[in-house]
């Protein structure tokens, strides 16, 4: 269904400096001039639409949505490409630019899931429009092999895999020139970007877990000025955040996470609504926990006056072992030989 939310006028600034095609016939049937977008705040989704349609139309490059996303930098993407880029590793700045994304450009539901070694990440379109969901899947899709390139400090060239549904033949070879993964081209099913889980769990050298966490704050300030627009997901994650930033406050003994049903209660919700609402979303309450969890698993353990076995009782874990072995599968090391950029600067000059 169409989205009610505006995306970004960066995204349209940048598209309109590249060589696709004219800016008049970008912009074309939008009631908008070049000299007009500059003063825009944000971009309706039914120009957001037209434009996409007029790029298909125009332009004579069948590549052109991937190269866009190569040319929208990490930093392009505000507060949540500052979130991702300060992520504890690679899988954790994924999942932050997929999870937050939807504030700058609405239209889609993403679904994460392990298979055979890998870390899936699916990409479903919300609006019904099936020429805006492409090129936006071949953007996104672009953009997230450059951050993970971006936190490796080279192109992720043959590590990762993409599976590009419906591509037609004659489009194939010019996608294969701007893509660093391996690709697929099934005739159905969903855009799909899979990393092995080695490189998922990968610690970032880019990792500030303070920069991460007010960067998360900065999101969730724009999901509650939405306030009945956000979606469910990211108001469970903000309720999240602030219920472990609680436990980490307090002195008093660490209260366990909130169940489904009590978290439903709070949104005036049934149990069953809940859970229906975020499957409908390509998550789960359970996983929106190990994921706040992971954020602030991470970022505790920068901070000395914290003994693992106190970040375990933060967090709801019943013993330091669960958590010792949950973190090992987060971010491939356990706690204690988690480092932090700053602690590998140092063993690096030593």
């Amino acid at each position: 269904m169409p989205t009610d939310h505006p995306t970004s006028k960066t995204y349209l600034l940048i598209l309109l400096s590249q060589s696709f095609a004219p800016a008049e016939r970008i912009l074309e049937g939008t009631g908008l001039a070049r000299r007009d977008v500059d003063t825009l705040d944000a971009v309706d989704f039914s120009t957001v639409q037209t434009v996409v349609r007029n790029v298909e139309r125009y332009s004579n490059d069948p590549a052109w949505p991937a190269k866009l996303g190569s040319r929208v930098g990490i930093t392009s993407h505000g507060t949540v490409g500052f979130a991702a880029l300060s992520a504890p590793s690679v899988g954790q700045a994924l999942t932050t630019f997929v999870r937050w994304e939807p504030i700058r450009t609405p239209g889609y539901r993403a679904t994460t899931w392990e298979q055979n070694g890998q870390i899936a990440i699916s990409v479903r379109d919300t609006t019904g429009d099936p020429t805006y969901h492409r090129a936006f899947c071949l953007i996104f899709l672009r953009g997230l092999e450059t951050l993970i390139g971006a936190i490796i400090n080279q192109p992720c060239h043959g590590q990762t895999t993409l599976a590009l549904p419906g591509t037609p033949a004659n489009a194939r070879r010019a996608l294969a020139e701007e893509f660093e993964s391996t690709l697929d081209f099934p005739e159905t099913g969903d855009f799909t970007l899979r990393v092995p889980k080695h490189l998922w769990t990968r610690p970032s050298p880019l990792s500030d877990p303070e920069a991460h966490r007010l960067n998360l704050q900065k999101c969730e300030q724009i999901v509650a000025e939405r306030d009945s627009t956000a979606t469910l997901d990211l108001i469970l994650q903000t309720l999240l955040r602030q219920h472990f930033e609680q436990n980490v406050s307090d002195r008093g003994e660490p209260v366990p996470p909130p169940t489904s049903g009590q978290m439903a209660d709070r949104l005036h919700l049934s149990e069953r609504t809940l859970i229906r609402r975020l499957k409908s979303l390509g998550t789960s309450y359970r996983a929106l926990i190990e994921e706040s969890r992971q954020n602030t698993a991470a970022h505790l353990l920068t901070d000395a006056r914290y003994r693992v076995a106190d970040i375990a009782d933060l967090l709801g874990y019943q013993t330091p072992s669960n958590f010792s072995r949950a973190f090992s599968r987060w971010f491939g090391v356990s706690p204690g030989r988690f480092e932090t950029p700053a602690e590998a600067n140092e063993a690096d000059q030593s």
